[in-house]
């Protein structure tokens, strides 16, 4: 899936939760985007399709793909796309070694697991069992599962995107009195 589909994913599932601060949404955002920090932009992508005319006016963009680039390029030269990173033992080990010192590491797990079983949902699947077996796994059979940037992707990043907007929209429509 591509970034803009792991940024939706993710923050309708924090909002479902009940994320209720910046800090957690940004967090959730983060680790909805952290796995694939192999491909080149394809965390700053998002960022930037999201707010186009604010994020390159401050820097962000620009910031972020000097700082991922060669991380990116080195990962993905050892371990290819969907390598190491998508483990899930691996967000697991992370969350348990941050938990006692950063309680809202949680709310990085939860992206992070999310863009893992979300990728999972594609063609070339995940690799769900690692490190024990490499071999990357699907959640539904070959012929229903989602083809990165395909029409069926497409549909469901707009649903979502749709979904959360109805929802700030209401909550908006609810903070000035308007009841609906």
């Amino acid at each position: 899936m591509n970034g803009q589909t792991h940024l939706s994913i993710g923050l309708t599932v924090a909002y479902l939760a009940g994320c209720n601060t910046p800090a957690q949404y940004a967090l959730v955002a983060v680790g909805s985007l952290l796995p694939d920090i192999d491909n080149a932009g394809s965390i700053s992508r998002p960022l930037q399709n999201l707010l186009p005319r604010i994020i390159p006016r401050l820097g962000i963009v620009q910031t972020v793909d000097q700082a991922t680039e060669l991380t990116g390029k080195l990962i993905r030269k050892i371990f290819g796309h969907r390598g190491f990173t998508h483990w899930p033992v691996l967000v697991g080990a992370v969350w348990l070694i941050t938990a006692a010192t950063f309680p809202l590491s949680k709310f990085l797990a939860l992206g992070w697991l999310l863009h893992i079983y979300a990728d999972a949902l594609t063609v070339n699947g995940a690799p769900l069992a690692a490190p024990v077996s490499l071999e990357k796994m699907r959640l539904l059979p070959k012929l229903i599962s989602f083809k990165t940037g395909g029409f069926m992707e497409d549909l469901l990043r707009w649903c979502l995107w749709g979904y959360l907007g109805a929802m700030f929209t209401r909550y908006i429509l609810f903070a000035i009195g308007v009841t609906i």
